[in-house]
């Protein structure tokens, strides 16, 4: 019985830190993959991180959830809610104004109720 609690105990603890590592690897590839919005046939594609991108931008803090399959896979805030340094930090648990958020979550549920034969967008 006991030999029996072990292994277990072992296989939960090493599925957890494959999951965990797998989590690890999609943050990072989110983190660094940031990609321009226009991409020009024949140039390099040059990608950039995530927090470089906030300094050229003059950005204080975002905060990004990766969603698939309609779950949150995972969330994480970067920077400060100003750019004083003694501000505080986000996290995934900031809220942010929706007003930049809002129009393409809106499109998007249009684009929803249209594809389900709901609304009558653009007929």
């Amino acid at each position: 019985m006991n030999i029996f609690l072990i292994l277990t105990v072992f296989m939960i603890s090493t599925l957890h830190a494959i999951a965990n590592e797998e989590l690890s690897k999609t943050t990072l590839t989110t983190e660094n993959g940031l990609r321009p919005k226009v991409l020009i046939a024949g140039e390099t594609l040059a990608r950039a991180n995530i927090l470089e991108r906030m300094k050229y931008y003059k950005v204080p803090g975002v905060s990004i959830a990766l969603i698939n399959n309609g779950k949150v896979e995972w969330s994480k805030g970067y920077g400060r809610i100003t750019n004083d340094p003694k501000s505080a930090r986000i996290d995934e648990h900031t809220l942010f104004q929706a007003g930049s958020i809002s129009k393409p979550v809106s499109a998007f549920g249009a684009l929803l109720l249209t594809g389900q034969n709901l609304s009558r967008c653009g007929r």
